[in-house]
């Protein structure tokens, strides 16, 4: 008997496929404002992003550490050795030796005193010539006549060098007591160019819009505060054995960290609107050379992480358009989830989704308190958006979309 049931490879045909989109800046932008119950209007046109700014690392030198003979900067470091070290000296440096033991304190404070103020003072030159030689953020944004900023892009690390250097002794001299060196600082000083493409401000903007602002962290520091030099040993630097002094230096993964764990951005960048707006080539930054060590003296930003306001109690995450890998085939969404760290209930989340044939006029499909919206079956579009507000601090990781094609 048969009663009437569709074939199975029909069934298939309309299950739901999961598609998890994971939100970066170059797909969602986020927006602060202060009252969670008058969120923005959502708006008729596809959302307002910057293009993506090019981020441009040259070497450059330093006078005083120019030496022809090697590639990095290079210092005068001189010890005097305390007579019961002086075996162990010349067996560092491959000499023949007697009774070596392990440096005593003195020699090992005196090598400390000599080398690790020699990497901070080599920082303090570099930043001085508006030259970058360690990790920061940087980030950019529009703003507005009431100081306020727009269509912030989300802050990216930037690492002209991952870890302290290593300090290779070159042109050792052991005369007497005392060693003279030309120490190689093993790293470059960066010059930093910054470019962006041309772009419109939308109609709604450009009348308030005064300027575009470009914004960093400090350098982060690469050193701990408590190195000590407790020898020279032999480093493998580019395939080369070079006898270097010996310290511990901090993990690459442990700098990174404390780097990309910085929100005081300061700005170091601005531009009038219309020529930001007509393209950027190559702007060398910080701009008119300012001394990046005099740090204090840029103008704050309030701008957390994520490019958005402390002060503000909410933000709003808005998506780029999404053909979710099938800009010609129209779909039917059965359901939309976001994924991340934010409150649930009545004060967390609420997800809005839009939808679109052309991406020209958008029209809000539905909206949910809470991070998922369920049983959606009649609409059906080439083209989605999502749209989340939540609790400043909320941090929304991916959508997820269950689809079925239409």
């Amino acid at each position: 008997m048969r009663i009437g049931l569709r074939p199975m490879h029909t069934f298939a045909a309309k299950m739901p496929t999961t598609i998890r989109i994971p939100l970066t800046g170059k797909n969602s932008t986020v927006t602060p404002y202060d009252n969670p119950d008058a969120p923005p209007v959502v708006p008729d046109t596809p959302p307002f992003t910057l293009p993506e700014a090019s981020l441009k690392l040259t070497p450059a030198t330093i006078g005083e550490y120019n030496y022809s003979r090697y590639a990095f900067p290079a210092t005068e470091i001189s010890v005097v050795i305390p007579d019961d070290d002086l075996e162990a000296v010349r067996a560092w440096f491959g000499q023949t030796a007697t009774g070596v033991t392990a440096p005593g304190s003195t020699l090992v404070k005196r090598m400390t005193e000599a080398v690790i103020p020699e990497i901070r003072q080599f920082y303090t030159a570099a930043a001085r010539a508006s030259l970058f030689t360690r990790p920061f953020r940087l980030g950019y944004a529009l703003r507005l006549d009431d100081g306020t900023h727009v269509a912030a892009a989300a802050p990216r690390l930037v690492t002209p060098n991952a870890r302290a250097p290593l300090m290779a002794v070159r042109e050792p001299v052991l005369s007497g007591n005392t060693l003279r060196t030309l120490t190689e600082i093993m790293n470059t000083p960066m010059e930093l160019a910054f470019s962006l493409p041309a772009f419109e401000i939308p109609a709604e903007y450009s009348s308030r819009v005064t300027g575009l602002d470009i914004y960093a962290t400090r350098q982060c520091d690469t050193l701990a505060g408590d190195e000590t030099v407790k020898a020279i040993r032999t480093y493998s630097v580019y395939g080369e054995n070079v006898p270097c002094w010996h310290y511990t230096r901090l993990a690459e993964d442990l700098v990174r960290e404390a780097a990309e764990a910085d929100n005081a951005f300061r700005i170091i960048g601005s531009l009038p609107a219309k020529e930001a707006a007509a393209g950027i080539n190559a702007l060398r930054l910080p701009s008119n050379f300012k001394n990046l060590d005099n740090w204090d003296n840029y103008p704050t930003i309030d701008t957390g992480s994520d490019g958005t306001s402390p002060e503000s109690s909410h933000i709003r995450i808005l998506t780029a358009p999404l053909d979710l890998g099938m800009p010609d085939t129209f779909k039917r969404i059965r359901g939309v989830s976001a994924r991340g760290i934010f409150p649930r209930g009545a004060e967390g989340i609420r997800v809005t989704l839009l939808r679109s044939h052309h991406r020209d006029v958008w029209i809000p499909v539905a909206t949910a308190t809470g991070a998922h919206i369920r049983l959606l079956w009649a609409v059906r579009s080439r083209w989605v958006q999502v749209e989340i507000t939540a609790p400043l601090g909320s941090v929304v990781d991916a959508i997820v979309f269950e689809v079925v094609k239409a």
